[in-house]
């Protein structure tokens, strides 16, 4: 991570340059934090990025995708139903344990060849101590569907169980158990792990994340399309560091300059001034 500093301000997280609210989407951030005065002496704190007006009614240019009512196959329309019983058919679904998780790399590894011009992350050893960390957090949970035929682990997804406030934080699966329906086995797995809540009415929901800003993906219109999930509108707020905002002012009519950086800082100016298009 570019710019590590050393961050301790209560309700609030640090990372990439940022600062953004640990409050959960539900819930109103802390703004108190604007009443530190010493909040932009750290130099590596470029901007506060939060969100208000949460699932409001009024469609806005920013949102977050979320599941809470419950999942049930019989409404979707014939071809979409056949999609996620072909998965069913191929593929099983199980909380996994402490053991799968060596199966998990390969997993990994055949899910990163789906993305253009790719590159590993994590060694196996690295990838290994990272998830069995995860799988000793209290509030984490892992789930992985497993071939019919060769029970080999074909998919995995991790799931923060934060009381009403459900993340699903990691889905990864190979890409060339695809056709066979995969996605589809895991998701309907998650989305049935998790139903009597959804259908209870007390609020839980099912998170996908916010709207992404720099990678063009159409996860969440096939979480929409095939297991009910939904657009929460918010509104997007930014605070830039005041030596900042005569930079960003200055920038934004041509930010479309940027549209085709491919990585380094250009591609990060992109993505703020595409952040400040949609604040807008």
């Amino acid at each position: 991570m570019r710019g590590k500093t050393n961050f301790d301000i209560e309700n609030w997280c640090y990372n990439n340059n940022a600062i953004t609210p640990s409050a959960y989407p539900h819930e109103q951030p802390d703004l108190s934090i604007f009443d530190n005065k010493d909040i932009w002496k750290n130099k590596n704190i470029f901007l506060i990025c939060y969100t208000t007006c949460f699932d409001t009614k009024e469609k806005t240019s920013f949102y977050g995708c979320l599941k809470d009512d419950a999942f049930e196959i019989g409404q979707l329309k014939a071809k979409r139903r056949y999609e996620i019983k072909k998965g069913l058919k191929n593929f099983f679904f199980r909380r996994l344990s402490m053991e799968d998780i060596e199966s998990m790399y390969q997993v990994y590894i055949e899910a990163m060849k789906g993305y253009n011009n790719y590159t590993l992350c994590q060694n196996k050893t690295d990838f290994c101590k990272h998830w069995q960390k995860v799988y000793m957090d209290k509030n984490a949970v892992l789930y992985g569907v497993f071939s019919k035929n060769s029970r080999i682990l074909c998919g995995f997804a991790h799931v923060c169980e934060n009381g009403k406030y459900i993340p699903i934080s990691t889905f990864k699966t190979m890409v060339a158990e695809e056709r066979k329906g995969v996605n589809f086995a895991l998701m309907y797995g998650i989305c049935m792990q998790y139903n009597e809540l959804l259908r209870s009415g007390q609020g839980y929901y099912l998170w996908d994340g916010y709207k992404n800003i720099l990678h063009e993906t159409s996860f969440q219109d096939w979480l929409i399309k095939y297991f009910g999930f939904r657009k929460a509108y918010c509104k997007l707020n930014i605070v830039y560091r005041p030596s900042l905002r005569p930079l960003i002012k200055l920038l934004f009519p041509f930010r479309k300059m940027f549209m085709n950086s491919k990585k380094g800082i250009f591609k990060k100016i992109y993505g703020v001034l595409l952040m400040e298009e949609l604040r807008r």
